[in-house]
């Protein structure tokens, strides 16, 4: 009986519960257009993780960041002289509580892409009116 109840306390004491939540943030305020094929995809879903640890689900020793998350989504890529951007951005913040303490972590996602230098072309009019008309006699 004595086993019986250690083992139902140990079993109880492994079992927690977690939560998970996920969000779709506004990094930045520019606007950029993927309507012409401007751009080329470097990595298709590049995935970067930042964990963390509580103790007693509320004392932190360890924080996840955000930062170190979107490092490790970068991590492999060489973006020096590179027009590199970020599209399709999801952030995950997930949190699984045991009696004892709690690990948290954050999953951010993304395409990484590259933007490609436009064609000039020659013989081009300039934007903003119609070409212009020799005088009338």
């Amino acid at each position: 009986m004595k086993h019986l109840a250690g083992c139902v306390l140990l079993l109880t004491s492994a079992l927690g519960c977690s939560t998970n939540s996920g969000s779709m943030p506004n990094v930045s305020q520019s606007a950029t257009q993927l309507e012409r094929a401007n751009f080329q995809i470097v990595r298709a879903n590049a995935r970067g993780e930042s964990k963390g640890f509580s103790l007693f689900g509320f004392i932190p020793f360890v924080s996840p960041s955000i930062a170190d998350a979107s490092d490790q989504l970068l991590q492999g890529i060489a973006a020096q002289g590179r027009a590199i951007s970020l599209a399709n951005v999801t952030q995950e913040r997930r949190t699984l509580y045991v009696v004892l303490f709690s690990l948290t972590s954050i999953v951010v996602r993304a395409d990484v892409i590259e933007f490609l230098p436009e064609p000039s072309t020659s013989g081009a009019q300039p934007t903003g009116g119609s070409p212009e008309r020799p005088p009338a006699p």
